[in-house]
């Protein structure tokens, strides 16, 4: 037998509340802008901008995970642990070959995770490209 534990309403609240103003932030610096051309771009700055990316998209992955196992479409048991280095603040002092098994691993992880939802919306839309990038 399923049990749950109790949440109250102002829990579930606040929950949501920090996500739209999460979302509403994230719109405001949308809005900031940035010259292009305003400061030199060099190495560490693509360093920095790659270690932004490889974050950010392992953190979707989390969240895709964090889904998954709230609708019951993946076992916990069936999961791997995350890294570290997922929650930690990007940084330009990180070396192409760290980046680069950074991105195997988000794409090993994600390979699984992703292709759930992708049945599934096969399944419901009939669509037998649902998913397919080019």
């Amino acid at each position: 037998m399923l049990r749950c534990l109790p949440v109250s309403w102002d829990e579930l609240l606040k929950s949501a509340q920090s996500r739209l103003t999460d979302g509403f932030s994230n719109s405001g610096l949308d809005l900031l802008e940035r010259p292009v051309g305003d400061r030199p771009v060099d190495h560490s700055a693509h360093l920095f901008r790659a270690d932004v990316a490889r974050k950010g998209a392992a953190l979707d992955l989390v969240l895709l995970r964090n889904r998954l196992l709230a609708m019951e479409l993946v076992k916990p048991s069936d999961l791997h642990s995350v890294p570290a280095w997922i929650f930690e603040p990007p940084t330009s002092k990180v070396s192409a070959d760290t980046l680069a098994a950074r991105l195997d691993w988000t794409a090993g992880e994600a390979t699984e995770l992703v292709e759930v939802g992708c049945n599934i919306g096969r399944q419901k839309t009939n669509e037998t490209l649902f998913c397919s990038v080019e």
